[in-house]
């Protein structure tokens, strides 16, 4: 499910400071580009919410077309009214001429036919109200229907692939960094916080992230000791489990969960709660938790990321978006964001760039981005020498080289060399104290400055020359 199509009129935009925004052939990933304060954050929030109103809006549309339709049938319907009222005033106005002579040859009968007079006269008076107030309820119907003209005129502010009606939405980056402990609550509590984590979004991760990795650990550890007295199945969806949020985790935060005696899951071996994470690393386990737990549920959402490299290092944020378009592959991914990192990892078609409130496609003008986020040529042109400078340096040393008589190569005890003398020399201490060694050739002491990393070489040892 994606969006094809966002037409914001002025109505819309306006309160929000921006300007109407057409924005169409709009792909899988939307990347909203702009400095601080350009209303790109704005544009998303607004964008998000029309989404999630497009049911609301299609059913009001229907409403005002078949309030079109009526009022437009009462118009044309007026002077027929007019004149059905009239000859209904006309023939009450005879019937009331018949009960005044009634009342003369019937005496008897007249509080009976000034009753049924008067009851005449009321209603003679509502039509003749009703004929006096045509013109006026005409000019009202005809101003909603010049309001409904307008509306139904309007194009549909968020356009579904499909002409789709239902939208999925999903909000993806954590609104709390800290991280509730599981071990302060009873067990049946965290266990309960724990399924919590597998709500498609981010908003219960705070408190549900390290209960869940608590309950897959301790799960796992259970199914596969020993004793354990399940069937094979539940301990293949344990041993399943507890691999594939390994693996996650490994990939963002550059380790794996452990278990200590105490039963706790742990992170760079303490318990997770007291494992002093950065806030980088509480965000990425918390998206890590969202991705194992919602990973099946995530296909065909339409996820909003504000900000996501916020606390993040770029290349978390890169793998963080690649691993949630690998689950979410006929989605939609729409990131607001200002960092170049970013912006250079994905395809410039995907690209959006917003300034003073307004947006436009920049896909064959991404310099435009650029210019914005950095300023002038200047900056740009440092930041191109920066990101080319490992190449520039090995073509210069490279160039130095070619040029220049050749020099020692600097290694270390690693090196393959050095090993190789190393085991040979220990073959030749064999019953002695000290050995002498002659090194001639281009080396200039390469061999001694390795051997002397090895706690076997002393002065004492070895007499090089």
């Amino acid at each position: 499910m994606k969006i094809t199509e966002v037409n914001l009129v002025e109505n819309t935009t306006q309160p929000l400071g921006l300007n109407p925004i057409s924005m169409k052939k709009i792909g899988n990933m939307v990347l909203l580009a702009g400095k601080n304060g350009s209303g790109k954050t704005r544009l998303l929030n607004l964008i998000q919410n029309q989404a999630q109103n497009i049911q609301n809006e299609i059913s009001q549309r229907s409403n005002v077309k078949s309030n079109f339709d009526s009022y437009s049938l009462h118009i044309k319907n007026l002077p027929v009214n007019k004149q059905k009222l009239e000859e209904n005033i006309s023939n009450f106005e005879i019937q009331i001429e018949n009960f005044k002579q009634q009342i003369i040859s019937q005496p008897q009968n007249k509080q009976r036919l000034e009753y049924e007079i008067q009851n005449y006269k009321n209603n003679i008076n509502e039509w003749k109200r009703q004929i006096e107030n045509q013109p006026k309820q005409k000019e009202e119907w005809e101003k909603e229907i010049a309001r409904f003209e307008k509306l139904l005129k309007a194009p549909i502010p968020i356009i579904l692939e499909n002409n789709q009606q239902n939208v999925a939405v999903v909000d993806f980056v954590p609104n709390r960094i800290e991280l509730e402990d599981w071990s302060v609550r009873s067990k049946q509590d965290w266990m309960n916080i724990a399924n919590q984590a597998t709500t498609v979004g981010v908003s219960n991760l705070y408190h549900s992230t390290i209960p869940l990795i608590q309950k897959v650990m301790e799960t796992w550890f259970n199914s596969t000791h020993p004793m354990a007295n399940i069937s094979q199945s539940e301990k293949d969806t344990a041993v399943t489990n507890y691999a594939r949020l390994q693996s996650i985790i490994k990939s963002f935060i550059g380790t794996e969960i452990g278990w200590n005696k105490d039963g706790y899951s742990t992170l760079f071996g303490k318990p997770i709660a007291q494992a002093q994470l950065s806030a980088g690393q509480r965000v990425l386990l918390q998206l890590c938790v969202a991705i194992f737990a919602q990973g099946g549920s995530l296909e065909n959402y339409i996820i909003f990321m504000d900000e996501p490299e916020n606390h993040l290092h770029p290349s978390a944020v890169i793998d963080l978006l690649d691993t949630i378009r690998e689950h979410n592959p006929n989605g939609q991914i729409w990131i607001a964001t200002h960092s170049i990192p970013l912006l250079s990892h994905f395809e410039t078609s995907s690209l959006w760039f917003v300034e003073n409130g307004t947006v436009k496609h920049s896909g064959k003008k991404p310099e435009l981005v650029l210019r914005s986020l950095l300023g002038d040529e200047d900056r740009i042109q440092k930041l191109r020498d920066f990101t080319s400078l490992p190449s520039e340096l090995a073509r210069n040393r490279f160039t130095f080289e070619c040029l220049c008589p050749p020099q020692v190569v600097e290694t270390d005890s690693s090196d393959p060399q050095s090993v190789q003398l190393n085991e040979q020399l220990k073959i030749i201490w064999n019953n002695k104290t000290s050995i002498n060694l002659l090194d001639f050739g281009a080396g200039k002491g390469r061999m001694i400055a390795n051997l002397s990393d090895y706690p076997t070489v002393s002065k004492e040892t070895l007499n090089y020359h």
